[in-house]
Parts: structure tokens; C-alpha cells; sequence
């Protein structure tokens, strides 16, 4: 049994070390010429949630390319995909000592797929949702990546994690395994980047990907391939 006083100081030095860094990190810009600014038809909300990163996807662009998601979704609209350490994530153990833990001796991963059969925007908060456009290629490369996160067993199979509900919040054991410097907001960045977006540095932190992605966001707005508002209420799984 770890003493309160080890974990207590592996906290300290863990978060030392993430913003240290978080620093090294701090001037990363994307790459401009990269950026999608024509043929991008399928919208990405990305949302910052405190210290945590997730992407909202169009359900049916999305379930294209994944058989493992067509096979577990049915009839919904968005998809949220998010990752983490697995006890944390799930919701065996929220406490500080279990985050702590999870950044250097984490037990396993998981992948969250929460879906909705409606547009959630209302329930998000503005100043910390953000839009980007990605082409089809781009989504077929995201659907990749999320089936690869996805971890099988010794015989090839799924699995899945407590409390998952079928058709609603499923929870996948994941890959790869969770730690310091493989963290929800690194998943989201390798996401981003598997999409095509070109988002550069290391990004440890919500708020360092998150300014990277409202920086794509105002250059795809500004080339006419997102709406001139961030936000959108209507149907976003493609723009017109």
C-alpha cells in the first residue's frame, strides 16, 4: 500500500513536470499551410472540459469507416470520443490520489463513446466548444485511429468496461496505456492530427490544444470552409 505522504509527493512532482512541460510546449502554432481550407464537408466540435479534452463527430461520417462502431451505435447523431485512464475515467476512483497514480503506474485505458440521438450544443459551454472541418479523407483516418484505440483481448475481442450502456456511453478498454506524457489531451491531438489538422508541439494540457484549435477554427472560418460564427446550431455533419 503506496503512504499518503509518497503519493502526496509523486503529485507534486508529477504536475511539476507537466507544466514544466507544458512550457517547453507554450509556443507551438499548427501549421497554417496545412490546414483544410477547401473539400473539408464534415464538421468536428472539439470541447474543453477542465483539464480534459473530447471530440463530438458526426455519427454516420464517422460509423463509415469504423465496423466497430457501426456494430455498437444505432439511429444516433454524434458520437463523443474521449480517453483516458481507465479507473479514473470510468469512474472507479475520482480521487486525487487515483489521477496522481494514473500518471505513473496507471493499470489500463479507456475509450469513451458517449452518443446522442439530438444536437447538444445547448448543453455545452460556449467559450469552451470550438468547430474544425476536416476533409473525407481525413474522417476515414479518424475512424482508424479510434478503431485502433480500441483494445482487444488475447482472442481478438473487445472489451468493454463498467458502466457502460449499450447504444448510449460505452466504455472500451483502450490503447495505448495512460501516463505522463500519454495523457486525454495527447489522444485528442494524435485525433486531430490522424483527421488531418496539423496541430504542432506537445500539448499536455486542455488549454494548449485548445488554442491550437480555435487558431484552425478562425482560419477555416475566415477561408469560408466553417460558418463565420464558431458555433453552429443546424446540422453540422457537413457544410454547404
Amino acid at each position: 500500500m503506496l503512504s499518503r505522504s509518497f503519493i502526496s509527493d509523486l503529485f507534486i512532482r508529477g504536475w511539476l513536470m507537466v507544466c514544466w512541460l507544458s512550457l517547453i510546449g507554450c509556443a507551438s502554432q499548427p501549421q497554417v499551410s496545412a490546414i483544410p481550407v477547401k473539400d473539408a464537408p464534415h464538421i468536428i466540435h472539439v470541447v474543453q472540459t477542465g483539464w480534459h479534452t473530447s471530440l463530438i463527430v458526426p455519427a454516420a461520417a464517422l460509423q463509415h469507416w469504423s465496423p466497430r462502431l457501426q456494430q455498437d451505435f444505432h439511429d444516433q447523431q454524434y458520437l463523443r470520443l474521449g480517453w483516458g485512464d481507465g479507473d479514473y475515467f470510468t469512474g472507479k476512483n475520482k480521487h486525487w490520489t487515483g489521477a496522481t497514480r494514473a500518471l505513473f503506474a496507471s493499470g489500463y485505458s479507456a475509450l469513451q463513446v458517449l452518443a446522442y440521438n439530438y444536437e447538444p450544443w445547448s448543453e455545452l459551454v460556449a467559450e469552451n466548444h470550438t468547430l474544425v472541418a476536416v476533409t473525407d479523407e481525413g474522417m476515414k483516418t479518424l475512424a482508424t485511429f479510434v478503431e485502433r484505440s480500441i483494445a482487444r483481448d488475447e482472442n481478438g475481442n473487445v472489451v468493454f468496461l463498467e458502466p457502460t450502456k449499450a447504444n448510449d456511453n460505452v466504455f472500451y478498454l483502450a490503447a495505448p496505456r495512460y501516463g505522463l506524457l500519454s495523457n486525454c489531451n495527447t489522444w485528442s491531438v494524435n485525433a486531430l492530427r490522424e483527421a488531418g489538422l496539423p496541430v504542432r508541439g506537445l500539448n499536455l494540457t486542455a488549454t494548449r490544444v485548445y488554442q491550437q484549435v480555435k487558431q484552425i477554427s478562425a482560419i477555416q472560418q475566415a477561408a469560408g470552409v466553417l460558418p463565420a460564427s464558431s458555433l453552429i446550431s443546424t446540422d453540422s455533419s457537413a457544410v454547404r
